[in-house]
């Protein structure tokens, strides 16, 4: 029912504006150090080099999931329990681009030829619209890569089609590690490599206050970045908002029968955020 082509998620905005790799080794420059939360990236582009192009003004990750509409915001503010955003790991702006770089960075697999990105693709819902997706050597995964949007709004907070994770900090790198996703054999061999990466251990610095490429500083950019990521200015979720007043005849059949069918028991939205162990379709608990 949500087209993909009228979401509008900070991600999206951010990886259009600038957010790409390159074939060298050096950054433009050095990314200023801060504390955690308050560190800097770059005032200019890098230019060409293998690591991270961003843009010559820093995507306000906080501002954005701060401005959301207001129908949304009252609905968190009176619905405890709806955002799985842990105390201890909210979002920063240091910390979602470190997360962005990430998601988008082939060197995360064994053969520097499979990103996060690579399954999730922000024109498709961060799906790849594939019935099974592609691993790091050519074999097909066990199962469709599912959408990464509005993950922060997951109540099981379990993830993966067999709740395997037990949650988002958990979820994040076990792809890596998959041995037909991305291959990397562990990752203590990961910190390794990316610490070996010289765009990396600046943007842990302003991330994190220190240079240090480590597991769980990785498993906390990424997911901030991952819950940046929210769907709310689609046509369906504006409909949340307006009644749904801009939905044509047969849309209006077909949300009737989304609603009738059950159907809403994998495909949810917020107004329905229910309690099932079922493994859902998509991702967050979001009924629609």
């Amino acid at each position: 029912m949500r087209s993909a082509r009228r979401f509008l998620f900070p991600v999206l905005l951010a990886f259009l504006s600038g957010v790409y790799f390159s074939s060298c080794n050096k950054p433009d420059g050095p990314v200023l150090p801060g504390k955690p939360g308050e560190g800097q990236v770059p005032s200019a582009p890098l230019p060409s080099g293998d690591g991270p192009h961003l843009p010559s003004v820093p995507y306000d990750y906080v501002q954005t999931v701060q401005q959301m509409p207001a129908y949304l915001s009252a609905y968190l503010a009176h619905t405890p329990g709806v955002d799985n955003t842990p105390v201890d790991n909210p979002i920063t702006n240091t910390g979602a681009t470190l997360g962005r770089v990430l998601f988008y960075d082939k060197h995360l697999s064994v053969n520097d030829r499979i990103s996060c990105g690579s399954c999730h693709h922000a024109d498709k819902a961060f799906t790849d619209g594939m019935k099974f997706s592609t691993g790091f050597d050519g074999r097909s995964t066990r199962r469709n890569a599912m959408s990464t949007v509005n993950l922060r709004f997951f109540m099981e907070k379990a993830m993966f089609w067999d709740m395997r994770a037990g949650h988002l900090e958990v979820q994040t790198l076990m792809p890596v590690v998959d041995p037909v996703e991305m291959g990397m054999s562990g990752l203590r061999a990961l910190e390794v490599k990316l610490g070996q990466l010289s765009y990396y251990p600046p943007l842990f610095q302003a991330a994190f206050g220190s240079p240090e490429v480590t597991e769980e500083r990785m498993r906390r950019a990424l997911s901030q970045f991952l819950r940046s990521i929210v769907s709310f200015r689609s046509k369906y979720d504006e409909g949340l908002e307006n009644g749904f007043v801009d939905f044509n005849a047969a849309e209006l059949r077909g949300k009737r029968i989304v609603g009738g069918m059950h159907c809403g028991e994998c495909h949810s939205d917020l107004w329905y955020v229910g309690n099932r162990k079922e493994a859902p379709f998509l991702p967050a608990q979001i009924r629609g």
